[in-house]
C-alpha cells in the first residue's frame, strides 16, 4: 500500500493597529524611539575587537507586545476572536502596545531600558530554588508566606543544634541542605548582598545541619519569595570612578563570642563588593572588633585600586572607609602606642601604615544612622 505525504500549509497572521486613526493628544503623545548610529555602531565594534571580547545580539520576539501601553485605546474586535457573533456593538480595551500603534517603538524602548538599566539580578535562579521539587509539599506552603527580613535577629544558630551520633532525630537532609546553601551563596555573592549575613551564617552548619538550620533556609526562601523582583542597581553617580567604603561590626554578636565584619565598597555609588563574615578572632571591645573589620575592609579597597589603575582609572585621592566608631579610627590614625591593642594580631595593624605613611586610605567617621554597613 502506497503512502503519500501531503504537505499542510499553515499561515499565520498578526494583529495589527490602525496607528493611522490615531490623535495625537488623544491617543498617544510621544513616538521618539531611539536607535543606534551607524558611527556609534563601528566604535563600538572596533573596541570590542580590539580588546578581544565577544559580542552576543539578541531578538525580542514580538518585542512591542511585552511594553505596557499607558493611553486608554480601544480596537474592533478581529476576525477570528472567540465567539465574536455573541459580542456585536462591542470593543476590545488595549493594556500592551500592538504593531501600528505609533507610540508601541517608544513604549518597548522605555520597557527595555527599565529591564536593562546595568542592574544585577538571580530572579531565575531564585525562582528554581523556590519551585524545586525536592521541597516537601509543607514546605512549599511555607515559603509562599513571605518574610520581611531573611533571618530572625532573637534565634541564633549554634553547633548545639547538629544531630548527635546518638540522636538523628534532628537529623535532615544533608544533600539538599548543601545543594540549598550552595546556590543560596552564589545568589548572595552575585546581587543580593541583602541576605549575605543570613546566608553566612546557615552556611556554617553545611556538614552536619540539623532542623533548626533547615528551618533558617527555608526563612531565607520566604524572604527572596517576597523580594524575588529586587535588582541591585548600577550606573554611578559620579562620572569618574572613585572608591568608597564603609564598615561595621556587631562585637561578640554571636553565640561563640566572636564578632561579625560587615563592610561595603562603592564604586560611582554603586555598590560593587560586600562581605559578612565572622571575625576568626575573639574580640575584647567594640573598638577592637572594628578595628578587625576595617583591616578586612581595606584589603579589598586596596585590590580595588590597583584593578582600576590597570583598567586605566588611576585613583588620585586616597580612598575613604567610613567608621562610626571613633576609638577604631584614633587607632588608626595615630602612631601612639595603646596599651588596650598590644595584643591584636600584627597583621590588623597594617591599616595604619596604610592611612599614615602610604595614605591611599583615609578613615573618616560617619554616624551610625547613616552607616550603610549596618
Amino acid at each position: 500500500m502506497d503512502t503519500k505525504i501531503v504537505a499542510v500549509r499553515r499561515a499565520k497572521a498578526r494583529l495589527c493597529a490602525r496607528g493611522f486613526k490615531q490623535v495625537q493628544g488623544i491617543d498617544f503623545f510621544e513616538t521618539f524611539s531611539p536607535v543606534a548610529s551607524l558611527d556609534s555602531l563601528r566604535i563600538f565594534l572596533t573596541i570590542m575587537a580590539t580588546m578581544d571580547y565577544e559580542i552576543d545580539c539578541v531578538d525580542v520576539i514580538t518585542a512591542f507586545l511585552l511594553a505596557n501601553l499607558q493611553e486608554e485605546i480601544y480596537i474592533e474586535i478581529p476576525d477570528g476572536y472567540p465567539n465574536k457573533h455573541l459580542h456585536r456593538g462591542k470593543v476590545l480595551r488595549l493594556l500592551k502596545n500592538l504593531y501600528g500603534l505609533k507610540q508601541a517603538p517608544m513604549e518597548w524602548n522605555s520597557t527595555i531600558d527599565t529591564y536593562l538599566n546595568i542592574t544585577l539580578h538571580q530572579q531565575p535562579k531564585i525562582e528554581k530554588l523556590l519551585s524545586d521539587a525536592r521541597l516537601t509539599p509543607e514546605e512549599k506552603k511555607l515559603i509562599s508566606k513571605v518574610s520581611k527580613i531573611p533571618a530572625s535577629p532573637d534565634k541564633f544558630l549554634s553547633h548545639d543544634q547538629c544531630p548527635t551520633a546518638n540522636d538523628k532525630s534532628n537529623a535532615v537532609n544533608r544533600t539538599l541542605f548543601q545543594s540549598f546553601v550552595g546556590m543560596l551563596l552564589y545568589i548572595a555573592i552575585t546581587a543580593r548582598p541583602d541576605v549575605s549575613t543570613a546566608v553566612s551564617s546557615v552556611a556554617r552548619f553545611s556538614h552536619n545541619p540539623g532542623k533548626a538550620h533547615w528551618q533558617a533556609v527555608l526563612m531565607i526562601l520566604r524572604y527572596l519569595q517576597g523580594t524575588l523582583r529586587m535588582r541591585l542597581q548600577l550606573g554611578g553617580v559620579t562620572k569618574y570612578p572613585e572608591l568608597r567604603a564603609y564598615v561595621d561590626s556587631d562585637w561578640a554578636g554571636d553565640k561563640t563570642r566572636k564578632s561579625r565584619t560587615g563592610f561595603v565598597v562603592f564604586l560611582c555609588g554603586s555598590l560593587v563588593i560586600w562581605s559578612s563574615k565572622l571575625q576568626k578572632c575573639i574580640a575584647l571591645s567594640s573598638t577592637e572588633a572594628e578595628y578587625v573589620a576595617v583591616t578586612a575592609a581595606a584589603r579589598y579597597v586596596i585590590w580595588a585600586r590597583q584593578f582600576l589603575q590597570e583598567l586605566g582609572f588611576q585613583q588620585p585621592n586616597s580612598t575613604p572607609i567610613c567608621e562610626d566608631n571613633k576609638g577604631c579610627i584614633d587607632i588608626a590614625t595615630s602612631s601612639k602606642a595603646h596599651p588596650s591593642i598590644k595584643h591584636i594580631d600584627i597583621r590588623h595593624h597594617f591599616i595604619r601604615e596604610r592611612v599614615q605613611e602610604i595614605k591611599d586610605i583615609n578613615h573618616q567617621k560617619v554616624g551610625t544612622d547613616v552607616m550603610v554597613a549596618d
